[in-house]
């Protein structure tokens, strides 16, 4: 991993990145930049003895770049659309959560999406950011 940029680096990439917190309070901006720098942590464990290091380590970070602004938005503004356009919104989502954090989501029918996005719109940010993560892990 000789050209590819150093672990430490790359975690204050997410560090100084404002734009990737910026529309939330500070408890669900540290909930999200400790979920960023998780997911770099793995990239760079996963990148271990690859072939492609260098482009697998820049897609990764673009990837987890992508979620976190994604996730910034919905959480801050989660309830300000009706109930369609979040749950299109959640979809994708979903999908840049499982491409930069390379998990496989569990299944969620409509109706438990729905389900979700109802339960988020009277929590705080930071619970939003704690239970997407948490679908990430199951």
């Amino acid at each position: 991993m000789s050209e590819t940029l150093p672990l430490h680096a790359a975690i204050e990439s997410i560090l100084e990145n404002a734009s990737l917190t910026a529309d939330l309070d500070d408890e669900a901006a540290d909930a999200l930049i400790e979920w960023g720098i998780s997911c770099v942590r793995k990239v760079y464990l996963d990148a271990a003895g690859r072939e492609d290091t260098e482009d697998f380590v820049y897609q990764q970070m673009r990837a987890i770049r992508k979620m976190m602004r994604a996730i910034n938005k919905w959480a801050a503004r989660r309830g300000e659309s009706d109930l369609e356009q979040e749950a299109a919104a959640f979809e994708k989502l979903l999908e840049r959560i499982s491409k930069a954090c390379g998990c496989l989501l569990p299944p969620m029918t409509g109706e438990q999406k729905r389900a979700f996005i109802e339960q988020h719109h009277a929590a705080s940010p930071r619970q939003t950011i704690v239970d997407l993560r948490n679908l990430c892990q199951k």
